[in-house]
């Protein structure tokens, strides 16, 4: 191993060995930083969408268990699903674990309630929102989209939720509908943080790093959550691409 002379070799640490030209300025420079970056981790919701993959209660207590000692800031589950999985969460609320417990639902206010009735305190609210999908599968219109995601928020405030707003598929949806969106999500409906989802996994670094820099410029001092997929190899990519360009929460999957 390399002997470590300069306590200024970053690249060096008792952990990893990495290429010492991640930290010239030349490469820094362009990086836009945020003051801190928090995990939030859905293996406990999104690894049962793998084919075959199912928990049983007591290995989603002990991979949450886990997950907390790892330090991660939160870890998501979808108790709308199951009555089985609304019980984990009201275990998990009561276990009183350094990470929050963080429920997904949709933009029904029916799961709102539910996650109400387990007793946790943060949200994530999903919903599609690509207009051209939205309107050949269901027929809605982007006014619609907009209207759903608003609604919902403002029910989950009135009941005093900390919510991240979800919209997915956006990566894909038009620049101009995305700001029109976010901007509704946050000012009208009272969001305290917005995700934006490479459901499909598709962006390249330099455009993941572009939507995030937009979103801080519609979003000014609004926290930035970044969820992607893995279809095409890049949700690592996706997660260090979005913190270059500010995003200050990254969403997390054990095995990818």
């Amino acid at each position: 191993m390399i002997e470590k002379k300069d306590k200024n070799m970053k690249w060096l640490t008792d952990k990893y060995w990495v290429t010492p030209y991640n930290f010239l300025e030349e490469v820094r420079e362009k990086f836009t930083l945020p003051e801190k970056v928090y995990i939030h981790d859905v293996t406990l919701r999104e690894a049962e969408q793998a084919p075959g993959v199912v928990f049983k209660p007591e290995e989603k207590i002990t991979l949450a268990k886990a997950l907390d000692k790892l330090g991660v800031y939160s870890i998501e589950l979808f108790p709308a699903v199951s009555v089985e999985d609304q019980e984990i969460v009201k275990q998990l609320v009561k276990m009183n674990l350094n990470a929050k417990v963080v429920c997904l639902t949709r933009c029904l206010k029916t799961d709102i309630d539910v996650v109400g009735e387990c007793g946790a305190k943060h949200l994530i609210i999903e919903g599609n929102a690509n207009p051209w999908s939205c309107k050949a599968t269901w027929g809605i219109s982007e006014d619609k989209i907009i209207e759903d995601f608003v609604d919902t928020i403002r029910y989950a405030k009135k009941n005093n939720f900390i919510i991240s707003s979800m919209p997915w598929d956006d990566f894909r949806a038009p620049l101009s509908f995305l700001e029109r969106l976010y901007k509704s999500i946050v000012y009208d409906g009272g969001s305290d943080r917005v995700v934006i989802s490479d459901t499909s996994g598709n962006s390249l670094p330099w455009t993941t790093t572009y939507i995030i820099r937009k979103l801080r410029e519609w979003l000014p001092g609004i926290p930035i959550e970044m969820h992607a997929h893995n279809e095409f190899g890049l949700a690592t990519t996706d997660m260090i691409s979005a913190v270059v360009g500010g995003a200050s929460f990254v969403h997390t999957c054990m095995n990818g």
